[in-house]
């Protein structure tokens, strides 16, 4: 797997690309390992993108038309990540040619922030305006995303970056965006651990409908997060257990009953989407 030290120099499209310190241990370049990936974070005159080293077993041919067919999403709320390049043998030859495992490689802006899951591991304290903010920001990328029959279809912790404000949120992890003009990528998403409705087991969730569970859960998380009972009962990479979706526990009464103290309305939406039998009988992102 590719493997950078901070002397690596990389140059895209007659651009000299250098690797990030990491933040905590500054004698290796920033990384951050994923399911299907490593990032790195570079850099070319002050300007930082994100470099996605995917693993063997998801470089495929299908990443050169997602990023291709999702590139003029990247002007919606919190959707920055969307604009990309794909780096081939065919586009960067000679880039490959040195380097193989940046076959399929993909470029893409560096979203500055701590992710969802960040906040979640380290119980940050957030006041109920910061957390009323985050909600309504994720609500609207969502919304945005279902108006126009977009979805995310992976939405967990992780793939949530909260700016350094502390209101805006941005997604990441988009390869596998759902979109009416692209075919199903080869590895269809059943979920994430704390975020994934019980039919998507079964089925998948590639479809327009794909975020409406997970991204329920993820609003109620944020809006109920100011909120102190809230922040000490949670699991860990997520507020619920991933064997307490959709049943009745502890975590549950906790969090309905201090969003339904914030925002009663969307404590209701939020309820329906807990006891739903599939995805499409979940409130739509607009609700």
């Amino acid at each position: 797997m590719f493997n950078p030290t901070l002397d690596t120099r990389l140059t895209i499209d007659g651009y000299s690309y250098t690797f990030a310190p990491h933040p905590v241990v500054p004698s290796i370049p920033w990384g951050q390992e994923g399911r299907h990936a490593i990032v790195f974070r570079i850099e070319s005159h002050s300007e930082a993108f994100a470099l996605k080293v995917f693993r063997p077993a998801f470089r495929h041919e299908g990443l050169i038309d997602a990023a291709n067919g999702i590139s003029l999403y990247h002007e919606l709320p919190g959707m920055r990540v969307c604009r990309q390049i794909v780096l081939t043998r065919e586009t960067h030859s000679d880039l490959v040619a040195h380097y193989e495992d940046l076959d399929y490689a993909m470029m893409m802006p560096w979203i500055d922030g701590l992710t969802w899951f960040d906040v979640l591991q380290q119980r940050d304290r957030v006041t109920l305006d910061q957390s009323r903010a985050l909600a309504e920001s994720m609500a609207w990328v969502l919304y945005g995303l279902e108006y126009n029959h977009l979805a995310h279809c992976d939405l967990s912790s992780g793939n949530v970056i909260v700016a350094p404000d502390m209101v805006q949120i941005n997604l990441i992890d988009v390869e596998d965006l759902y979109t009416p003009w692209l075919e199903p990528p080869p590895y269809v998403s059943t979920g994430s651990m704390g975020y994934q409705h019980g039919e998507s087991m079964r089925s998948g969730q590639w479809s327009p409908t794909g975020d409406r569970f997970a991204g329920a859960v993820l609003v109620a998380e944020m809006l109920g997060w100011a909120h102190p009972e809230v922040r000490k009962r949670a699991w860990g990479e997520s507020y619920f257990a991933p064997d307490e979706l959709q049943k009745d526990s502890d975590r549950y009464t906790v969090l309905v009953e201090a969003i339904r103290l914030y925002d009663p309305g969307f404590a209701e939406a939020f309820e329906q989407a807990w006891r739903s039998r599939s995805l499409e009988s979940c409130p739509p992102l607009k609700t």
